[in-house]
């Protein structure tokens, strides 16, 4: 029965909670008694530990921030994450940043989903082997002394309660990197409402040790501000909105450098020849234009937060309509990423037999993604928040790199970064950008306004990167 199920859960639950306590307790031991802890170094350099419980090749935000504190030449950074893509090139080429990766805690088997009393059986096992794990990182391979703990939230679990204890243990200030609501994630991936017991418990977990323990915070909208303070009670003082900004390796690209990039994908990515002959049909296109081929490009982690069956019905729309000129432009969609569902719409991509759009995906390296995001002619995002209260990152790389963006719309997204006929669109159903693509690529006043909102966004980032305003909002929080 339905009270019988919640028993069980709770049972396990409680079990979940004195796991984490007893490992926690023998990480704590371990430090207290260890007689090989390390001198404090004899330097003016400061020590700033940034970590966060995910793949540190796919965290930019982390990535930068470790990167904008080792360059002040003020800090040592040891920059902590999961193994898996490697770390861009600017981080494993500076000196004054030491990677560490985790390692991931053995997956179930395939097919087993992990949902329900599994999923309660399963995380406190794996919360437990992260603990100490990230335990053992922060407190004896990280350099001494360490003067702040950096943090991305989500997850939550266990890192907010980890970083936290080891703050208070190393004497270090702790701040919390606001991406996301990690318990709203929970109620998005697992379907369960947010008066769920286990819900409950992760925003609990999140407000005491990420909103109460935390020393500094950071944000990255005004909303999640607003929310931080005024719903869980965080001093305004205290909280710091840093929106994310594109970095310098996002730039628009001069025609040579876009031919020799498409050349690129011709030669290393597309496999089909058709791929490869719409790639030199923008080649050859004359410079401005849009006839004849134009290049759209998403960049997804394919998780069931982005629904691309809303791209790929916006695609079919605009290869059936038979109001449209047959001379319309063809669609070259480039979708960049990896993920657990990237199987699913291949396959569903594979089978559609379309005239007028081809697509393609391919994972891109760290260094080629941001010229193929410069050699299209628009960007699609269909982020959709869990909290409404973050922004999706890849909207900024594609702004860095002078490029419209047409974007899943939600009220924060639209207030604080993407502005309609600004910098792009937003839209909710496949029709909505399906007109997206019709006004912009099949009219002259829509082909006009792709080049003038191409204007207004390199103006734009030319003064407002991702170092002007790290400086501006972050770095008086680690000059304290």
């Amino acid at each position: 029965t339905q009270h019988r199920r919640e028993r069980q859960q709770m049972c396990l639950l409680v079990l979940s909670v004195i796991t984490l306590l007893v490992s926690t307790a023998f990480a704590i031991a371990f430090f207290c008694t260890s007689r090989k802890h390390r001198a404090a170094c004899a330097s003016d350099v400061r020590n700033v530990a940034v970590f966060v419980l995910g793949d540190l090749g796919r965290s930019p935000r982390m990535q930068y921030h470790a990167h904008s504190l080792a360059t002040t030449g003020r800090f040592h950074v040891d920059l902590i994450g999961m193994k898996g893509t490697p770390p861009m090139e600017m981080i494993t080429q500076q000196k004054s940043i030491t990677v560490h990766e985790l390692d991931a805690f053995p997956a179930l088997p395939r097919g087993i989903p992990v949902r329900g009393l599994v999923f309660l059986a399963y995380a406190p096992v794996k919360l437990s082997f992260q603990l100490l794990q990230l335990f053992f990182v922060l407190l004896f391979k990280t350099r001494a002394p360490c003067s702040f703990v950096l943090v991305q939230n989500p997850p939550a679990l266990p890192t907010l309660a980890v970083a936290w204890a080891a703050c208070r243990l190393m004497g270090a200030t702790f701040v919390v990197d606001w991406h996301n609501l990690a318990y709203t994630i929970l109620e998005t991936s697992l379907g369960w409402a947010t008066t769920h017991p286990v819900v409950r418990i992760a925003r609990m977990w999140e407000r005491v040790f990420g909103a109460a323990l935390g020393d500094q915070h950071l944000c990255v909208t005004e909303a999640m501000k607003d929310f931080l303070v005024q719903q869980w009670g965080v001093k305004d003082d205290v909280v710091h909105v840093l929106h994310d900004r594109p970095h310098d390796i996002f730039s628009p690209l001069d025609k040579e450098a876009r031919s020799e990039t498409l050349r690129w994908l011709i030669e290393n990515a597309a496999k089909e020849a058709k791929t490869k002959q719409l790639l030199q049909a923008l080649i050859e296109r004359p410079e401005g234009s849009t006839s004849g081929v134009v290049m759209g490009v998403s960049s997804t982690s394919w998780t069931p937060d982005e629904d691309f069956g809303v791209l790929l019905r916006a695609l079919r729309l605009y290869d059936a309509d038979k109001d449209l000129a047959a001379d319309r432009p063809t669609l070259l969609f480039i979708i960049t990423g990896k993920g657990p569902e990237r199987e699913k719409y291949e396959a569903e991509i594979a089978r559609m037999n379309l005239t007028k759009v081809h697509i393609f995906t391919a994972w891109l390296p760290h260094e080629r993604y941001p010229l193929v995001l410069g050699s299209a002619d628009v960007g699609v995002s269909l982020h959709q928040s869990s909290s409404q209260l973050d922004l999706p990152i890849k909207v900024l790389d594609m702004f860095g790199a002078g490029l419209p963006v047409l974007s899943r719309f939600y009220q924060c997204l639209q207030d604080e970064l993407v502005h309609p006929r600004v910098n792009g669109f937003t839209f909710n159903t496949p029709e909505e950008l399906f007109a997206c693509f019709k006004t912009l690529f099949c009219a002259a006043e829509g082909r006009n306004s792709l080049h003038t909102m191409r204007q207004n966004i390199i103006k734009e980032v030319a003064t407002s990167r991702w170092k002007d305003a790290w400086r501006v909002h972050a770095l008086p929080v680690f000059a304290n």
